[in-house]
């Protein structure tokens, strides 16, 4: 299974994880559903603790696959992972069940795994009742005892439209809380989750009140404290699809939302834009977001994060006029908009696409996805330590025919995780450690 949104949200004074799961013109589908979805300068996450942004560089981490727990004769992946402290994190995705029932080929389920320092362990994660394919694509904690988990699910093998599904844990296990779909919708989705607060948590995806043309529409939701409920998002004018990926907070009255849209442009009516939204306080509303020049073909901004109010990054991947693959995207916002930010070149022979970014401080930021040239795919993980964005070193797992990491967050300064997927050649999880 291939995973599209980077599901993930980190640990910074604010971090958005890319989510994953609905179909996307860069075929980057976790299964093929019928919901698009959609990447230039920042990405926003939701923040697991405070950690003081810092002008001093941040270090070089060596970074290196760990052990990560799969059920035998099971296909499995992690698409969000985040961290309360150095000993309690958390990883979500699914694990599969080979099987040819659907156009999938597998019977998928949650998987949710967790680290207390003595190494990732599998723990019991609900599925919703009679369903035939259920995934988690994002991840966050307000506390050690207030997590939450987001995805879908699926009930009848043959249409595999997508119903919303939420996850809680507050301390006693997870379990499935209630998720609203919208009124006269055929599926939707929920892509990522971040909370500014126990009593304040926003979760983020798509939905379609018509799946045989395609269209979809962004669908946000929010939990005050009583339960979740659906709320007013934007999208853009006229019929063009859309839908958001990754949803972070830099504080209560200051929330963004990332994702994709189609164009309207007649000139190239199947290339994405960049969409951007933004919450101060006074609902949902769509911001200016920088698009590759010139041309190109955006495919979606896939996480956000902000290591302070004036200092947002965004990532994804878009396609060049001149290429027939993809390219990693960077945006950034200092305070006055987005705009594209320089990003490793990986030479011609390269393609890539950025799924999720996390900063421990003002410069200390890491992004990680995924880069492809004449070998095959591997891991793709790059850093920022205040003089701009570079590639750094990161070998393949051991025996990997492919990989690629879909979220990264970061305890501190000096010890980040990231996790994803490997083919060994089934697909299993994959959990990096950079100390």
């Amino acid at each position: 299974m291939a995973w599209g949104i980077s599901a993930a949200v980190g640990l910074a004074l604010a971090t958005v994880g890319s989510a994953c799961g609905q179909s996307s013109p860069a075929g980057t589908a976790s299964r093929p559903t019928h919901v698009a979805r959609g990447a230039s300068e920042s990405a926003v996450g939701t923040p697991t603790s405070s950690v003081a942004a810092s002008a001093t560089p941040g270090p070089l981490l060596a970074w290196g696959a760990v052990s990560s727990p799969t059920a035998p004769g099971q296909v499995s992946g992690l698409a969000g992972v985040t961290c309360f402290s150095a000993s309690d994190c958390w990883a979500v995705g699914f694990s599969g069940t080979p099987a040819n029932v659907n156009p999938i080929g597998e019977i998928d389920s949650t998987l949710i795994e967790k680290d207390t320092s003595n190494g990732w362990s599998i723990v019991p994660s609900p599925n919703p009742p009679g369903s035939q394919g259920s995934d988690l694509y994002g991840v966050t904690c307000v506390s050690a005892t207030d997590c939450w988990a987001v995805g879908d699910y699926f009930t009848d093998n043959t249409t595999m439209y997508t119903q919303p599904l939420i996850e809680q844990d507050t301390g006693s296990g997870w379990s499935i809380v209630s998720s609203p779909s919208p009124p006269g919708s055929q599926e939707s989705a929920l892509q990522g989750v971040a909370c500014a607060g126990a009593s304040d948590c926003w979760a983020v995806g798509n939905y379609s009140n018509n799946t045989a043309d395609g269209s979809s529409e962004a669908l946000i939701e929010q939990d005050t404290g009583s339960g979740w409920d659906i709320v007013p998002s934007t999208s853009p004018s006229g019929d063009a699809p859309g839908g958001l990926n990754v949803v972070g907070c830099a504080g209560a009255d200051d929330c963004w939302a990332a994702g994709y849209a189609n164009s309207t442009d007649p000139g190239n009516p199947y290339a994405n834009v960049p969409l951007m939204e933004r919450n101060t306080g006074s609902g949902w509303s769509i911001v200016s977001s920088a698009a590759p020049s010139p041309g190109g073909t955006v495919y979606g901004l896939e996480s956000v994060v902000c290591a302070d109010a004036h200092d947002c990054w965004a990532v994804g991947d878009y396609i060049a006029d001149s290429h027939t693959d993809t390219l990693p995207l960077i945006e950034h916002d200092a305070g006055s908009g987005w705009v594209i930010a320089s990003s490793p070149s990986l030479t011609d022979t390269t393609r890539g696409a950025l799924a999720s970014v996390v900063c421990v401080g003002a410069e200390d930021c890491w992004a990680v996805g995924k880069s492809r040239d004449a070998a095959g795919q591997t891991i793709l993980i790059e850093q920022d330590a205040g003089s701009g964005w570079g590639v750094i070193s990161s070998p393949s797992p051991p025996g990997s025919q492919e990989s690629t990491l879909e979220s990264v967050t970061c305890v501190g300064a000096g010890e980040c995780w990231a996790v994803g997927t490997v083919n060994q050649p089934r697909e299993q999880t994959l959990i990096e450690q950079g100390t």
